[in-house]
């Protein structure tokens, strides 16, 4: 009974690593596209690849409105106002102002690094950064 149990367990987060791994790749290639189609004019290619970006990235937990934004200018320069004007709206009304707080701490090796906020509180603690 302990084997099947353990082959379950085993069986269930391979398929959970299988599935974060394509997620990945589908982030990585709506990315690329966003961007090559963006650096090639092509403006009515980008916006819906930012949103793709965008809703991947939300799905994973991280809301970075920058790829909605970036999303919005593709859209405005394509001529589609109607879509980037929805964008806008949702930006402003969520508060969203481009600004972006980045935490950086140096170590002892005279590195920079870059850590989340709540990391940061901790490391800024520590003798080992500064």
């Amino acid at each position: 009974m302990k084997k099947l149990i353990l082959g379950m367990a085993i069986l269930v987060s391979s398929f959970t690593f299988a599935q974060k791994e394509d997620a990945n790749a589908k982030l990585q290639a709506a990315h690329k596209a966003a961007i090559d189609a963006f650096n090639a004019k092509n403006y009515a290619a980008a916006g819906p690849k930012f949103f793709e970006v965008y809703t991947l990235l939300k799905t994973s937990g991280q809301d970075d409105k920058t790829y909605l934004y970036n999303a919005g200018i593709s859209y405005a320069a394509s001529g589609n106002i109607p879509e980037a004007t929805k964008i806008y709206e949702d930006l402003l009304s969520t508060g969203y102002t481009g600004v972006q707080t980045k935490y950086t701490a140096k170590d002892k090796q005279g590195q920079v690094q870059e850590f989340d906020k709540a990391i940061w509180e901790a490391v800024k603690k520590s003798k080992d950064y500064t």
